[in-house]
């Protein structure tokens, strides 16, 4: 073989190696404090998905189908939540799923969830939320993300500190 074609072949699999090493991430979190009065604000997650993902929805009809949208807060004296985490209905779809065959509920496009708190003081409040996203033809395994929500950032963007496959 000539020397050009070998080095065009191989930087084909390198290129093509790259790209299977990079890890799909269709679901882009961010979270935003929102301040009611002084003790009490609303944390609001928002997810974006990329064209032809979707997210499922906290609840769900049945429990073989996907895994439900979950936040887990971590216990601290310093918050106490009030109520559940409030989803938003808009892009919320519920509808047979090929994936599942069975109707599900699910978001497309984007996402938002919210929890209401009230804080005795102003501290960090972790967050762990668990996730699944599908396409028409398959899913991606469960996944988690971590967030650190600085209660004195108030309507700043927060990014998750960690991405768990």
């Amino acid at each position: 073989m000539k020397p050009f074609t070998l080095l065009v072949i191989f930087h084909l699999l390198v290129i093509n190696s790259t790209v299977a090493q990079q890890k799909l991430n269709p679901v882009q979190w961010t979270a935003k404090v929102k301040a009611i009065n002084t003790t009490t604000f609303d944390i609001v997650f928002t997810a974006q998905l990329d064209a032809g993902w979707f997210l499922y929805s906290q609840t769900q009809e049945r429990n073989d189908g996907p895994i439900p949208t979950t936040f887990i807060f971590q216990k601290d004296k310093n918050y106490e939540r009030n109520g559940l985490v409030k989803e938003s209905w808009k892009n919320k779809i519920k509808e047979q799923d090929p994936v599942f065959d069975m109707v599900v509920v699910k978001y497309k496009t984007a996402a938002e969830f919210t929890q209401r708190i009230v804080v005795t003081e102003r501290k960090e409040v972790l967050v762990m939320i668990e996730y699944m996203t599908c396409r028409a033809t398959s899913c991606l395994p469960e996944r988690y993300v971590e967030f650190s929500i600085d209660l004195n950032k108030v309507n700043q963007v927060i990014v998750p500190q960690k991405l768990i496959d």
